[in-house]
């Protein structure tokens, strides 16, 4: 595997009231892979399947914007992108018997080019509606076009209005309430659109060419509380959202791949903080985070409603990290822990369980430009247990074909960097 990224940005302010801003990005990737199965009949091991995958992928951006300073505290910014991005993927997929005799998958759309041209225009305005109140009102429109070549020959456009609106209100010196609504557009995987092989599954993944992005609405309520006397921040928060097209696993043929199902809403209430604790540890931070959520959408294959695949109901993070005093030495230690979530396809249904994590970091100042970092993550080596069932066909007929409980055990990983600036 190979690819190279190149970006820059140039700035020129023309007064103190009008500025303007070019960016350009370009990256190119390549992968090729090979992968083979291999099965013992109790006589001797022989290659069961060889999976062939070479993909090149490439992107270019330019984004120009200006702003101004408009009236008694108002600002705006109005430009202009564009974007191309391509995949040229092609995949192949074999059997082989003991004999070494070649069977073909019979796999369609397996090789191909996807090409997106994409344009988006963006306006939006900051200006105080009170002392203590500011708003911000934006607007972007995105024009694209999909097309894909090969063994599927399909174009498409698409078209998005993306409104946003944020309310800030500081009600008090060290309290903050953020309002946000906003309309999303998802982005698009195009590895999607052409076939490949779920190693999860043990199944053919087919290739979508009629995969759309999956809009949404959100509105997000935020408040932020800084405790006096620099002694932290707490920030509850919370979310909802209406989704248009979640993108999951679907029927496509007799295969399943990666498509749209119909709405889905999802919510969630979290809390961020980060708190001094000198009185308890001499130079010491203590920083958390967890959240509750839930997601709602109807299976396009039980017609049964369930939470959306891959969503944990909730996660917590907890962090202490103390700079011992001297400036000499600092260290840290982290743990993590998160519920299980489902895994859903027309032809399975899986659940993995996440074991908690411990990570442990220590820096030590050796000059003045130079530092060491020791790093080690997933100390407590197990990684989750999971479920998965498949069927024999759709898992509306209810014909189970394997079912099976695994466990995933982790490595500790360590690092150790020389860090410095000259």
């Amino acid at each position: 595997n190979d690819g190279w990224e190149l970006g820059g940005d140039w700035e020129h302010q023309f007064n103190n009231i009008h500025s303007f801003k070019l960016r350009t990005v370009l990256t190119k990737e390549n992968e090729n892979q090979k992968d083979s199965a291999f099965l013992n009949n109790t006589k001797s091991l022989y290659e069961s399947s060889r999976e062939t995958n070479d993909r090149t992928e490439s992107e270019r951006i330019i984004r120009l914007s200006f702003n101004s300073l408009v009236g008694k505290g108002g600002s705006l910014e109005y430009g202009f992108e564009s974007a191309y991005n391509e995949l040229e993927r092609t995949f192949n997929l074999i059997y082989f018997d003991s004999n070494s005799k070649q069977t073909d998958s019979g796999i369609i759309n397996t090789s191909g080019k996807v090409e997106e041209d994409r344009y988006e225009g963006f306006f939006s305005y900051n200006f105080p509606l009170a002392k203590e109140i500011r708003a911000e009102l934006a607007l972007n429109y995105e024009w694209s076009e999909i097309s894909q070549t090969g063994d599927v020959s399909l174009a498409r456009e698409f078209k998005y209005w993306k409104p946003r609106i944020d309310i800030k209100w500081d009600y008090e010196t060290n309290r903050q309430l953020r309002l946000n609504i906003e309309r999303n557009v998802g982005q698009i995987n195009f590895d999607d659109f052409i076939s490949s092989y779920d190693e999860f599954e043990e199944r053919i993944r087919a290739g979508n060419p009629d995969l759309q992005p999956a809009t949404s609405w959100e509105i997000r309520l935020e408040h932020e509380w800084r405790i006096p006397n620099d002694g932290g921040v707490i920030t509850l928060k919370g979310f909802a959202s209406e989704i248009d097209g979640p993108v999951e696993r679907v029927p496509i043929g007799k295969f399943a791949g990666i498509g749209n199902l119909g709405t889905g809403k999802k919510s969630q209430a979290r809390i961020d903080g980060s708190l001094r604790i000198d009185k308890i540890l001499k130079g010491g931070v203590f920083r958390f985070m967890g959240y509750l959520q839930s997601s709602e959408v109807l299976d396009p294959v039980t017609n049964i409603k369930r939470d959306l695949a891959w969503q944990k109901r909730w996660e917590y993070m907890l962090n202490i990290r103390q700079d011992i005093p001297g400036g000499k030495y600092s260290w840290g230690i982290m743990y993590q822990g998160e519920s299980q979530f489902n895994i859903y396809d027309p032809y399975l249904w899986g659940r993995f369980a996440q074991d908690t994590q411990l990570g442990l970091k220590f820096t030590a100042k050796i000059n003045q430009n130079v530092n060491l970092k020791f790093m080690a993550r997933n100390t407590l080596q197990n990684f989750g247990n999971g479920r998965k069932i498949i069927y024999n066909g759709f898992k509306s007929k209810n014909d189970i074909l394997i079912q099976e409980n695994f466990k995933v055990k982790g490595h500790v990983f360590y690092k150790i960097e020389l860090e410095g600036t000259f």
